[in-house]
């Protein structure tokens, strides 16, 4: 398997993983080209773009929602403490399931595997490395107003967070995908920052099941109930599948 390494017409050209031993290969490769400061995302759908929750139409107001953090952030103190932070609130507002300008990231490529394969297993996922071009410092960015895509190192502030080995990106605008971002800032075209893998769904039960024994699940992602719920309500469904065979 090879990386492809050119942006054409708005689009990260992509290649498909054909095994676990496939990507590894591609990985131990990207060690020697930014080692650890690759991140890494996946999605159970192909044709999703790279686009925050808050940028979604069902979502999308009007610059960067922020305005319905501010509510929810008025209603959560009554639930947790809150840090003073704003990035850092936001943060935590995402791993609750809040629609915000932040995308999940993670620095674990297998964390990143497991959200491509776990769902929608007769569709086609996609599996994205990224070689981050700015950091985004939590004590000093003005989340109102800034015009990069950004990493974001959070803190360990809450367990899903730490399990994840969570990463963010924040960008400007929330309703455009971060390829299309990407290619119209010439400084990101051609530079090989991000790629961008299709994970065939013939594979990804059995992804599922090789990530399992490296002890990638719901229930060591999602160290809560909810997370040990769904990591048994899988296999319930493994059960009764093998049953009708």
């Amino acid at each position: 398997m090879h990386r492809k390494k050119k942006m054409t017409k708005g689009k990260v050209e992509y290649n498909r993983i054909e095994s676990f031993d496939g990507l590894m290969s591609l990985l131990h490769k990207m060690r020697g080209d930014g080692g650890p400061l690759w991140i890494f995302r996946g999605q159970s759908e192909f044709n999703w773009e790279l686009i925050p929750k808050s940028g979604r139409k069902e979502y999308f107001i009007n610059g960067n929602n922020l305005g319905r953090l501010n509510a929810w952030k008025n209603k959560a103190i009554a639930f947790s403490d809150l840090p003073e932070n704003e990035l850092e609130i936001l943060a935590i507002a995402q791993h609750h399931g809040l629609a915000t300008t932040l995308l999940d990231w993670s620095e674990n490529p297998l964390v990143a595997l497991f959200f491509a394969v776990s769902e929608k297993m007769n569709i086609d996922g996609s599996f994205y490395a990224y070689l981050p071009y700015y950091y985004a410092d939590y004590k000093n960015l003005d989340i109102n107003n800034f015009n990069k895509v950004m990493a974001y190192r959070p803190r360990s502030i809450n367990k899903r967070i730490v399990n994840q080995q969570a990463v963010f990106t924040i960008q400007p605008d929330a309703s455009k995908s971060i390829e299309k971002l990407f290619v119209s800032n010439p400084e990101m075209i051609n530079t090989n920052r991000l790629f961008k893998l299709c994970v065939p769904f013939s594979i990804k039960q059995e992804l599922v099941e090789v990530l399992r024994f490296f002890g990638i699940t719901e229930m060591s992602l999602f160290p809560d109930l909810n997370g040990l719920s769904e990591y048994i309500n899988r296999q319930t469904r493994e059960i009764v599948s093998r049953k009708k065979k």
